[in-house]
């Protein structure tokens, strides 16, 4: 009788066989996570753009807000004219490049049945890696000097 020492080439088949069938899993959960932590990034430089349009705006006098901010389109032309907000978005290079591809516009809805009181609303929207769009809101409920924050 022979005695054979080491695997044969059959043996070491089935072995890579099970090994990649048990990492394709793995390698899937790595891609997924890579994506979710991308989201998240982006989730978090959409709620710094809509704090900073929020904190800009929330003590304007409310005529101005209804004037200015009745509709999403037209805020836009607001926002983007806005040295203010413009410089704080300057002040970083790397925040500014960040940024880029975030759309930002703001909406006062005031309250039925509130003579001074009314809801700002900030959206920013951007495009969530090459499928879909994203949105984030940030309200905030404005009543006669007082302020309290929602986020969406």
């Amino acid at each position: 009788m022979v005695n054979r020492q080491g695997l044969g080439l059959v043996e070491v088949l089935i072995t890579l066989l099970l090994m990649g069938i048990a990492i394709i899993p793995i390698f899937g959960m790595f891609t997924g996570n890579v994506r979710h932590v991308a989201f998240n990034g982006e989730r978090a430089i959409a709620q710094m753009l809509a704090q900073q349009v929020i904190e800009r705006y929330r003590y304007e006098g409310l005529d101005y807000l209804k004037k200015s901010f009745s509709d999403y389109e037209s805020s836009k032309l607001v926002l983007a004219h806005d040295p203010l907000l413009n410089s704080l978005l300057n002040t970083d290079e790397g925040f500014k490049k960040a940024a880029a591809p975030f759309s930002r516009s703001l909406m006062f809805i005031p309250m039925e049945g509130h003579h001074r009181c009314g809801q700002l609303i900030c959206r920013v929207s951007w495009r969530a890696g090459q499928k879909r769009d994203s949105e984030l809101f940030l309200k905030t409920i404005v009543c006669d000097g007082q302020v309290r924050n929602e986020s969406k």
